[in-house]
């Protein structure tokens, strides 16, 4: 079976690197809280419902003052092949440091 999709004038082949990032970018995406994350990204992404489920079974996040009803970070990066897994986390670690700087920023005024 081919890996491309085809139309009658056209053939196409798209893969995507998707990364979602958790709200501040706190690195709980561990143990058991990882398997239901990646559950929840396969089963509800085209519905948005993630956050909901992963609040709801680990409440625990919602009582820190941080979370609220929020999981996710509000931005995303989508790409067609052309990145590898190495230049995904590079984008990563500049956005990381781009939102470290933003904060310091806040934190002067």
């Amino acid at each position: 079976m081919s890996r491309f999709r085809k139309l009658t004038h056209a053939i196409w082949h798209c893969q995507y690197h998707i990364v979602w990032v958790p709200k501040y970018r706190f690195r709980i995406l561990e143990d058991e809280l990882a398997q239901e994350v990646r559950a929840c990204i396969r089963i509800f992404s085209g519905q948005s419902r993630s956050a909901r489920r992963i609040l709801k079974k680990h409440p625990k996040l919602r009582k820190k003052r941080y979370w609220g009803n929020h999981f996710w970070a509000p931005g995303y990066c989508v790409d067609t092949v052309g990145l590898d897994a190495e230049m995904v986390r590079r984008y990563v670690r500049y956005q990381e440091q781009r939102e470290k700087a933003i904060e310091q920023q806040q934190l002067k005024f």
